[in-house]
């Protein structure tokens, strides 16, 4: 739920499901940073990342949500409550998954919606 809530602080405004399955779990290994870095840099293709919809994400959702941490907008995006906004800002000060808030700080802002739509259709943006 950590991941998740860094994903939706790191960027702005509501998160569609699309974008939350994408960063979460391209974050999770310095493997799939570093690709998922070059991809939007476009040092590479997007062909060259393996997105999986992560089931583990969809649990932590319903678990922010639970905890009153996240809302579900419409069923289609996700965005913190003034809790998770807390919770969030916590998480960011303690020493734990700096190299995952390191990514989702650098590559959050430029994996717009278009952008990971784009790059999970494996098409050039």
């Amino acid at each position: 739920m950590a991941l998740l809530i860094l994903v939706l602080g790191a960027s702005r405004g509501s998160v569609p499901v699309s974008k939350n399955s994408f960063l979460a779990h391209l974050a999770r290994t310095q493997v799939t940073r570093d690709q998922t870095r070059a991809v939007l840099k476009r040092s590479i293709g997007p062909q060259a990342l393996s997105v999986r919809v992560e089931p583990w994400v969809n649990r932590a959702m319903a678990f922010a949500i639970a905890e009153g941490v996240a809302v579900m907008r419409d069923g289609k995006a996700a965005v913190l409550t003034d809790a998770g906004k807390a919770v969030h800002r916590d998480i960011v000060a303690m020493p734990i998954l700096d190299e995952e808030k390191a990514f989702l700080a650098e590559v959050g802002p430029h994996a717009t919606e278009k952008v990971v739509e784009q790059i999970m259709k494996m098409e050039q943006f």
